[in-house]
Order: C-alpha cells, then structure tokens, then sequence
C-alpha cells in the first residue's frame, strides 16, 4: 500500500471512532439515553446521588423537577444489575425539589450497582412493586448508577 492509501485509511478509522464516541448510548428497551432525557414539556434531575458514589442500602433520593401538569406523575425506581425495576415510595414534591426514602437491595447485595431512575409519567404505577423488564412510557427521566456499601 502506499502513503496516501495508508493516509486515508488511517483518516477513515479515526472519523469512525470519533464518532462512535459521540454517540448517545440508547436503552433498547425504550428507544431514550440512558442519563438525562428531558423535554420541552418538562426536566427532572437527580441531584443526590451523584453517578458512581457509593450508598448505604437505605438512602433518600433527592432532585428538582419542573412543575408537574394534571395527570402527570413522578416515580423512583431502582434497578440492580438487569433485573426488573422496584417502583420506591412516593416522591415528596416542594418548590420543585423532591426527595424520595428508597432501598438498595437486601443485605447481602452489598458491593452491587444499582440504577435509580426518576422520572414523570401519565401511567400510575404500584408502589413497592416490580416494574417489567423496561420503564413505562415516560415524558422525561433522569437516571444515576451507584454502588452499594
């Protein structure tokens, strides 16, 4: 091969990773990103935890959220590993602040990653139940992964 050959080889392979690296990484199961989804209709952003902090198996989860319209409802769910989604208490909304008392797992489930997931919905889900494999059908989500002390 000759130079210009290896040239525009080379020029090619890096215009591929560039952009794989910019690419949004999407959750199949709902067509969205996996952090922040948010629209015009509305935000919702988990404020504490933060991504890769560590957190004892009870925790409350705070953030803010725009104003919620009729009908809409916001939900906390935690997913560990790629198991089904556990549907926490009822959010506490004030001002535009929320929080949330929810549980990590068991006992034994120290050391694991756990995905919180808040998000607004039309749908109304049951508390402290599981949630299929995929989230509902949402208006905007934001989402963390964290690690079980």
């Amino acid at each position: 091969m000759n130079k210009t050959a290896v040239s525009f080889v080379a020029i090619i392979c890096l215009i591929v990773f560039v952009s794989g690296c910019a690419s949004d990484q999407t959750d199949k199961t709902n067509n969205t990103t996996t952090s922040n989804v948010n629209s015009s209709n509305g935000t919702i952003e988990i404020t504490t935890p933060i991504s890769g902090e560590t957190v004892p198996q009870m925790y409350t989860v705070k953030g803010t959220v725009s104003t919620l319209k009729s009908g809409e409802n916001i939900y906390v769910l935690i997913k560990s590993g790629n198991f089904t989604w556990w549907v926490q208490k009822s959010p506490t909304v004030s001002n535009g602040n929320w929080e949330c008392s929810v549980q990590f797992g068991e006992d034994a489930d120290s050391g694991k990653e756990f995905t919180v997931c808040a998000l607004v919905t039309t749908e109304t889900l049951t508390i402290n139940e599981e949630y299929g494999g995929s989230l509902p059908t949402l208006l905007y989500k934001d989402e963390v992964t964290v690690e079980r002390s």
